[in-house]
């Protein structure tokens, strides 16, 4: 049986309302009952939780004396939007609070002590009332005619019945108990007027909101380890861990061990296994198909987004702001047929680790993405890693004593094979460059000859001063190096495969007689 509220433990009269019935002397065994369930509550949500409890959103904006992560409810701001769930941000002392959720009522107790008419209805509640609630509340008087009601003096509501008409004349009476939802600037009831079937009805809605709302308010913990240690509610079947961000985590009851999955046992027995995200409703067969530039938005979420390419050009597509989105998803990517490359472009934060700037797709790859509350996050796709395996024909290159010697003219050694990545990572000046932002490793193979033998020769995959490769003493007439460089580069990166020696006589880059130099360019896969 719920417990009594503070209304009816410390009334004024031994009827709510009815002056005639006498005035009340509170009795120990409610108050003790009530009191009761307000110790169950604060241990559920303060002491549990690490949770406070703030009348108006001012006065939690100025207490920063909470560790991160804190939780905080307001109540009873005048700003109905203000009131909600709070989390801490930053150390004890500093930071700021951010609303994460609605207040778990889903149900409100409204008091009508008598203050206005039998027509003009005023009404208090402990809670501030909005739309997404639903009230109780009871009438003092048979009313004459259409009604209306003020809740704590707010604008007075026009009472509709639950067809959508004014009571009519006798339609409540002294006691009657009503529930009833604020629609824009009327309250509609759930009962349609005076029958004694409906105020049955409406006392047994009461019954399943006071229990609804008692389960609610204790199946969200701050994290698993707090549900571990829980009595949970036989009535929840399901609880949220507020710890996770951007947004709660669900999980499921299970009278036994589910055997798989993020799941866990609480103090109760009940085991509580991860409800995963809802499937997208992504049509990949049927993708919207694009050949230009394009900006997105909300209308584009939850589709799968195609591009047709030539070759030698770049389109770039970019993305609306995640944090207007969270939980929306979006799918792009390049079709096998194009020879071009998507630049992706960012309204606000870049996607997971790549750089603004940084992020393109070429034939066959596409990107799976979900809006989260700062960036958009990469949870699956097509990722094609940059494979480049070039040589550099040519005459061979005569090198003076201490020159470097940087190896340009390089071309793709795949043949008439594409290879979608490798096409973009040789420009059009024979040079070879890092396609988009990643970690790739670099090899690079250069043969020498000379006719005196030099004291020193080097090969570098990447600029005169990384990872050198040194010759030092006399092999015969010719010497192969092989220098090897992993690295993570930035798109646009124009990398130096070079050469040098010290005091040779007639040293060459021997392309003619060994073969020209090689290179090859890996990346790691990207997602």
């Amino acid at each position: 049986m719920a417990a009594p509220t503070a209304a009816v433990v410390w009334g004024d009269y031994n009827i709510p309302g009815d002056p005639s019935s006498g005035n009340k002397q509170p009795k120990k065994s409610e108050a003790r009952a009530w009191g009761a369930w307000l110790e169950s509550f604060i241990t559920g949500i303060g002491t549990t939780s690490a949770g406070s409890i703030y009348t108006t959103r001012a006065l939690l904006f100025a207490d920063l004396v909470h560790d991160q992560n804190d939780a905080a409810w307001v109540i009873q701001d005048t700003t109905v939007a203000y009131n909600g769930i709070y989390r801490k941000n930053g150390a004890t002392g500093t930071g700021s609070w951010t609303r994460v959720a609605d207040l778990p009522y889903s149900f409100i107790e409204a008091n009508n002590a008598g203050a206005g008419t039998a027509n003009a209805v005023e009404a208090t509640t402990t809670i501030p009332v909005v739309e997404s609630a639903l009230v109780l509340l009871n009438f003092t008087a048979t009313n004459t005619g259409a009604m209306t009601v003020s809740f704590n003096g707010g604008t007075a509501l026009e009472i509709k019945s639950n067809a959508g008409n004014d009571i009519a004349p006798g339609g409540v009476v002294a006691n009657m108990l009503v529930i009833g939802r604020q629609i824009g600037s009327t309250f509609r009831i759930v009962t349609d007027q005076v029958s004694s079937a409906i105020v049955a009805a409406a006392e047994a809605a009461q019954a399943a909101a006071e229990s609804a709302a008692s389960a609610l308010m204790f199946s969200v913990y701050p994290d698993v380890a707090t549900a571990q240690g829980a009595t949970i509610n036989a009535t929840a079947s399901y609880i949220a861990i507020a710890s996770y961000t951007p947004q709660p985590r669900f999980y499921k009851r299970f009278a036994t061990n589910p055997g798989s999955g993020d799941r866990f046992q609480s103090a109760d027995g009940a085991w509580w296994q991860g409800v995963p995200l809802p499937g997208t409703t992504i049509d990949y067969v049927n993708a919207i198909q694009h050949s230009s530039n394009a900006s997105l938005v909300s209308g584009d979420l939850d589709l799968a987004h195609r591009w047709t390419i030539p070759i030698g050009t770049t389109y770039t597509v970019t993305l609306p702001d995640p944090s207007l989105y969270v939980g929306r998803v979006l799918d792009i990517g390049v079709n096998d047929s194009s020879r071009g490359k998507l630049g992706v472009a960012y309204t606000t934060n870049p996607i997971g680790k790549f750089a603004a700037g940084g992020l393109f797709l070429w034939a066959g790859e596409n990107m799976t993405l979900i809006a989260r509350a700062t960036e958009w996050e990469i949870i699956g796709g097509r990722c094609i890693p940059c494979m480049l395996y070039a040589t550099a024909p040519g005459p061979d290159v005569g090198m003076a004593s201490g020159a470097v010697v940087n190896v340009n003219g390089w071309q793709t050694a795949l043949g008439g094979t594409i290879q979608a990545g490798a096409e973009h990572a040789i420009n059009g000046s024979g040079q070879i460059v890092i396609p988009r932002q990643g970690f790739y490793t670099l090899d690079f193979d250069v043969a020498f000859a000379w006719s005196v033998a030099p004291t020193v020769l080097f090969a570098s995959a990447n600029g005169s001063n990384t990872l050198n490769r040194f010759f030092s003493r006399l092999q015969g007439i010719n010497e192969v190096l092989h220098a090897k460089q992993a690295n993570a580069f930035a798109a646009g990166t124009v990398l130096s495969p070079c050469a040098s020696q010290s005091d040779g006589g007639s040293i060459a880059i021997r392309s003619t007689t060994y073969g020209p130099p090689q290179f090859k360019l890996i990346e790691s896969p990207q997602w």
